[in-house]
């Protein structure tokens, strides 16, 4: 039988960067949000960057989606999974782009589930839930 882990987060990004050409924006989160994705034995978790038709007429410029089911990935590799988001977060920050709220939540199937909480300070808290039969 397959170890399963599933994952699902959203990213709010805001429409207030500081230092970039808001042009610049969706290339930017492409390449941060697409590099070394988590991945299972069939394949890594899917990222889509929903951005509305006019994002720079409102705060928010739009959201990154995550999700996947991780096959072959139990608990060993969650604090992977934990560090992916983080450093995802953290380039953020690095390139101007301020995000608001984000979370992930990563469900080792059987397991303990890891939820991650960024209240826009770039700082993640993690809480477990622990699996109940």
């Amino acid at each position: 039988m397959s170890q399963w882990t599933h994952i699902s987060g959203v990213v709010r990004v805001d429409s207030m960067p500081v230092s970039i050409f808001p042009q610049d924006t969706k290339r930017i989160v492409e390449e941060i949000f697409y590099e070394s994705l988590p991945s299972g034995s069939e394949g890594p978790a899917k990222v889509i960057i929903h951005e509305p038709p006019n994002p720079y007429n409102s705060i928010s410029w739009g959201v990154v989606t995550i999700w996947g089911d991780l096959r072959d990935r139990g608990i060993e590799e969650v604090d992977g999974i934990k560090s992916w988001f983080e450093i995802r977060l953290a380039m953020m920050k690095v390139n101007s782009l301020m995000v608001r709220q984000a979370s992930l939540v990563v469900d080792v199937e059987f397991n303990t589930t890891f939820i991650g909480i960024d209240k826009g300070d770039y700082d993640v808290d993690w809480l477990e839930v622990p699996y109940d039969q």
